[in-house]
């Protein structure tokens, strides 16, 4: 009796023992149909789908500008970046501001003249343009006329106008930031973050022109 008590638990386990792994086997056939199935529907998918997710992720996520000179060192961005001319290079030429920061909204650009350089008379197709002289004397013709203007100096023309813009300077370097833009001004679409703090003092600020 006691050895066919033995063997019955054995019974037992072993068709537990069974179940079990029917169960598993089940599980794994299951888990076998479902990948397929998947494997299916993304065949199936529209091709742009794809693309257009892994593109929706690279817009939301942080940029990654390298600043050049001093280190040649990186930073991610996310909605904000700094950065100076004199890391975006060295010597005469363009500093392409826009393209470092990750500028959309508009161009802007830096740009060294040597001394005495004579620039080059230039129309756009479509953006507007505004010069500021941040260092040096800048010679402008312009409209059938010339002007110079220092430090501080600022001109806008229209985009079809054709202009010039070069150094006045046989001495010193001209450095000017030029940005440019198409479609017009958005108005009043700046909020205080913290109005308690800055309403009063922003309106005493003033405005000028």
């Amino acid at each position: 009796m006691a050895r066919a008590g033995r063997g019955g638990r054995a019974d037992d386990q072993r068709g537990g023992r069974s179940a079990r792994r029917g169960l598993r086997d089940s599980g794994t056939v299951r888990r076998r149909r479902d990948l397929r199935g998947a494997r299916r529907r993304d065949r199936r998918r529209d091709p742009d789908e794809a693309p257009a997710i892994r593109r929706r992720a690279h817009r939301d996520a942080p940029r990654l500008h390298a600043g050049r000179g001093r280190g040649d060192r990186q930073e991610a961005v996310s909605g904000y970046a700094f950065t100076s001319l004199e890391e975006l290079g060295d010597g005469p030429g363009f500093r392409k501001v826009r393209t470092t920061l990750g500028v959309t909204a508009f161009g802007v650009n830096g740009i060294v003249f040597a001394p005495g350089f004579d620039g080059f008379l230039h129309f756009h197709d479509r953006q507007d343009e505004l010069y500021f002289v941040h260092r040096g004397r800048a010679r402008v013709d312009v409209g059938g006329e010339t002007r110079e203007l220092g430090e501080g100096g600022l001109v806008h023309v229209e985009s079809k106008v054709p202009r010039k813009v070069s150094n006045a300077s046989d001495t010193d370097e001209l450095v000017l930031l030029v940005v440019g833009g198409k479609d017009g001004y958005v108005e009043r679409d700046g909020h205080l973050v913290d109005p308690e703090r800055d309403l009063a003092r922003r309106r005493s600020f003033g405005s000028s022109g």
